[in-house]
């Protein structure tokens, strides 16, 4: 658990300072991210429409606050 949002969010911006990336790079960790969730079965979801209930259910609640 992040303790310290803030801090951690400077060091993200000052890595992406020092170590800037091209767009080829962001698109080839993208699309390595994106093999890897298919290689663990974590993408595509087995049931797409698995949880829409309550993703509606919260919406609904939220729109009146």
């Amino acid at each position: 658990m992040v303790k310290n949002a803030h801090l951690l969010e400077e060091l993200d911006r000052q890595d992406a300072r020092e170590h800037p990336l091209t767009i080829e790079q962001k698109y080839a960790i993208l699309n390595a991210m994106y093999d890897y969730a298919r290689k663990v079965g974590a993408f595509p979801p087995q049931d797409p429409l698995e949880g829409l209930e309550v993703d509606l259910r919260l919406a609904e609640l939220l729109r009146h606050v």
